[in-house]
């Protein structure tokens, strides 16, 4: 039997948890930017793509490493 590791357990989790926040921001139209502090999308919009887009690939990552890796060890 396989044996879990713990960013077999932590990654995924972590990667729902910024794919929640890159919805919240999505919903509200903004996102948070170093300095300047919350920014609607009107403000920053350049802003607001490269977050949505950096934090989403990011999640992805995040959640289907494990799975890559695992598939990959066998």
């Amino acid at each position: 039997m396989a044996e879990i590791e713990t960013y077999q357990i932590l990654s995924p989790l972590f990667g729902f948890i910024m794919l929640a926040y890159v919805g919240y921001c999505f919903s509200k139209e903004g996102t948070h930017s170093r300095g300047r502090g919350w920014q609607t999308k009107e403000e920053a919009p350049k802003t607001f793509i490269v977050n949505q887009i950096i934090y989403a690939l990011l999640a992805i990552i995040l959640i289907v490493s494990p799975l890559v890796t695992s598939i990959l060890k066998v």
